[in-house]
């Protein structure tokens, strides 16, 4: 009785254990995964990459800063109904912010949260600049508008919660 009892553990272990076994074999539909050396840099594509070369998309900073700073003017212009003084003072703004942000991308490249601190440090000074030279109107309608293009919370209410945390300590 013995025998049997063995032989049937043995079986349905050895029909258990196909699955898995199965699962671990490489069929030629399977392909190992490639592990080649970095092809050496000379400057030109190999045939292979220039049949899959991707057009680039232009970076941020394809464009020159003073292209920037004045779309950035010009859409704001058209937006809020900018007087001619207001115009000229935001292109300042403008001007000295997106090359505060070149600035910082250069110089922090290779430490990316560095970058993102000063980055956000230069937009949030550029924030306050505006605020003084909008009327509160218009600010509003800038908070509005940047949230709506860019998916950032409203800077009104950001304002509103940092204060009210600073009344609280």
């Amino acid at each position: 009785m013995l025998i049997p009892r063995f032989i049937l553990l043995s079986t349905l272990l050895s029909i258990g254990a196909i699955g898995p076994v199965r699962s671990q074999t490489i069929t030629k539909s399977d392909k190992p995964p490639a592990v080649r050396p970095a092809p050496a840099r000379t400057g030109r594509a190999t045939p292979a990459r220039a049949a899959t070369k991707q057009l680039p998309v232009p970076a941020a900073n394809s464009i020159k800063p003073e292209e920037r700073a004045q779309q950035m003017t010009t859409s704001m212009t058209q937006a809020l109904g900018l007087a001619a003084a207001q115009t000229q003072r935001v292109h300042e703004i403008n001007l000295f912010s997106v090359k505060r942000v070149e600035e910082a991308r250069r110089t922090y490249a290779r430490q990316l949260p560095r970058m993102r601190a000063e980055i956000e440090l230069i937009g949030n000074s550029r924030l306050s600049l505006l605020k003084d030279a909008l009327t509160e109107q218009q600010f509003r309608a800038y908070a509005a508008m940047r949230e709506k293009k860019m998916g950032i919370p409203d800077v009104l209410k950001q304002q509103a919660k940092m204060s009210e945390a600073a009344d609280g300590q």
